[in-house]
């Protein structure tokens, strides 16, 4: 009986111990040769049963390796194994988290591909601050939801690939955890009041301002994502850069009263709205009424 006993098929170096273990139950082992594709070797008892030599592995990739042990009389048994040598990491693409956004939960998405020309791909983690996360291999596709701490702000994650032959390959990304929406000064639709309750503006060149929109001071990502703001039956929405104010041209109805909503929402998914009832007049164009702004978080 003859056996190799290699822990691993893939080695990162060409020069690899190996252990053989024989044993013959009659007449006794009487040597082991350790057999490849460019060099015959034989190997050294090193203890009860066991034979040890050193083998090089000229090529990069698979070689078989064979293992003769012959008896006393001069009967032989044999085992192969094929053994691989790598000498590079796993290619790894991360597509998500991407580099510096912000996310509204602590739950992000860490996806993109592993794969190996050589050893095969063994595991994928993410190595957070607190945790180092596997995450499951679909052929080389990875896509999972791992959760971060919880605390707003910047926070960093690593995501590390490693193949058969103990290589690895790894890529970092920064990002922010935001759940905090946006915020303004004030609505303006115009012309500042002459009554203390009413503002006055051109129906057919309607505006609204939003005054001193700030978001969440934990990040600079953008700003903010999308204003949008729902006169009546009507919609206009408009992106923004960042922070600051911000003017959105009105399409007013012709005459009567509707409501009016305006949203900001970031780039983190966090929206803030404010509810106003105006009245249109032909003539005079859109009149504010005084109403309790309200406020909602989503």
């Amino acid at each position: 009986l003859v056996l190799i006993e290699q822990e691993s098929e893939w080695v990162s170096d060409a020069e690899v111990t190996l252990s053989v273990a024989a044993s013959d139950a009659h007449s006794g082992v009487a040597s082991v040769t350790v057999i490849t594709d460019a060099e015959a070797l034989e190997a050294t008892p090193t203890g009860l049963g066991s034979w040890g030599t050193t083998l090089t592995l000229n090529t990069v990739g698979l070689t078989t390796v064979t293992a003769v042990a012959v008896d006393r009389v001069g009967n032989a048994a044999e085992h192969q194994r094929q053994l691989g040598v790598d000498n590079d990491g796993p290619v790894l693409v991360l597509e998500l988290p991407e580099q510096g956004r912000p996310y509204r939960s602590a739950a992000v998405p860490v996806a993109g591909t592993a794969a190996d020309t050589g050893a095969p791909v063994t595991s994928v983690t993410v190595i957070t601050p607190s945790d180092d996360i596997s995450i499951a291999l679909d052929g080389t596709q990875f896509d999972q939801l791992v959760e971060l701490p919880p605390a707003e702000g910047p926070q960093g994650l690593t995501v590390a690939a490693t193949n058969a032959a103990g290589l690895e390959t790894s890529a970092a990304v920064s990002i922010v955890i935001d759940d905090t929406p946006p915020a303004w000064t004030a609505i303006s639709l115009g012309v500042p009041s002459v009554d203390g309750q009413l503002q006055y503006i051109r129906a057919d060149a309607a505006t609204l301002s939003i005054v001193g929109m700030t978001d969440s001071p934990t990040h600079t990502w953008n700003g903010f994502a999308e204003v949008v703001v729902v006169l009546g039956q009507s919609s206009v929405s408009q992106t923004v850069a960042g922070p600051g104010d911000v003017t959105v041209a009105l399409d007013p109805p012709a005459t009567g009263q509707a409501n009016l909503a305006v949203t900001v929402e970031d780039v983190a998914g966090n929206a803030a709205t404010e509810t106003l009832l105006v009245e249109v007049d032909g003539a005079a164009g859109i009149q504010k009424r005084a109403a309790r702004p309200r406020f909602w978080r989503r």
